[in-house]
């Protein structure tokens, strides 16, 4: 019934004007060359960046152009995560033992330059997530690492289910009873749907229980918020061997409407937005990274 009514108010919404998404003073960023993961600190003042096979971790300041190498090990560029005011990214980074790969946790604080590890290298799973009030580390042994906000909630892919933090909760749900993977799955700005891929089935929204889940778009990856209704998601097309075409679209969720935001000459790889800024930078095939503004109409 829940979803019955969620499913008609999208489609009265519908009725209404869609919006136009464009993109405007598109520019490359001068960062070097083999670039990839882009990830904007949540007021968009900084963006983290690695390698196409994610060794490294970099930062760029939007402003003054200036890089920051932060660390250089396997996996760092893998998925990391801002605290909630900007000042500390917290990271993974790869090493292997016995033919093993184990994982360690990272905390990089920008305005010291230093590095505190905060997990030794494990063999089980790392979750980190974060919102608008405080970031969570779940491990082996619990909740290691956190910032104010006790009462914070945000989400986060665990593969097989998605993790949803509720204070000091954690609960695993699965949106999709016939899914196989959970992938980039985030919190809307209000706090009132999650939106996350399966690579097999195409890219959703759901409630913060898992309910009423609703696919937006039949393929994609990467999915962005750029605010309640909108985001951005990558559609690539491959023959099996390799990637034959790539684009960026603008999907707007109470309408349906889906428009490319990239040239049909750029094959876009990874994307990330700011939606406190507006700006969405995305890296492409021949390792170059773009940064754009999003303007809604």
């Amino acid at each position: 019934m829940k979803k019955a009514i969620f499913i008609a108010l999208l489609a009265l919404a519908s009725t209404a004007s869609a919006a136009d998404v464009v993109c405007e003073g598109t520019r490359k960023l001068e960062i070097g060359d083999g670039v990839s993961n882009p990830m904007f600190s949540p007021d968009g003042s900084r963006m983290l960046f690695s390698t196409e096979n994610f060794t490294g971790l970099k930062s760029l300041d939007i402003a003054s152009g200036e890089v920051t190498v932060i660390d250089t090990s396997l996996a760092a560029g893998f998925n990391p995560v801002f605290s909630p005011d900007g000042g500390k990214v917290f990271f993974r980074r790869a090493s292997f033992k016995d033919n093993l790969v184990y994982r360690d946790l990272v905390s990089y604080e920008f305005t010291t330059g230093k590095s505190k590890q905060l997990l030794k290298p494990t063999l089980e799973r790392i979750v980190v997530a974060a919102d608008a009030k405080a970031v969570r580390v779940r491990s082996p042994k619990g909740f290691v690492a956190g910032t104010n906000g006790n009462n914070a909630r945000f989400v986060a892919s665990n593969f097989e289910t998605i993790s949803v933090f509720d204070g000091m909760e954690q609960k695993e749900i699965k949106p999709l009873s016939d899914s196989y993977t959970y992938e980039w799955a985030s919190l809307s700005p209000d706090g009132k749907r999650i939106l996350f891929s399966e690579p097999f089935l195409g890219i959703y929204v759901c409630g913060i229980d898992g309910s009423d889940a609703v696919k937006i778009a039949p393929r994609g990856a990467y999915p962005q918020w750029v605010n309640d209704d909108i985001v951005t998601i990558v559609v690539t097309k491959d023959d099996g061997y390799g990637i034959l075409a790539s684009r960026i679209d603008a999907v707007e969720i109470s309408s349906a409407k889906s428009t490319t935001l990239t040239p049909d000459d750029v094959v876009a790889t990874e994307m990330s937005v700011c939606p406190a800024t507006r700006q969405m930078a995305y890296s492409t095939l021949d390792g170059k990274m773009y940064i754009t503004n999003l303007v809604i109409r």
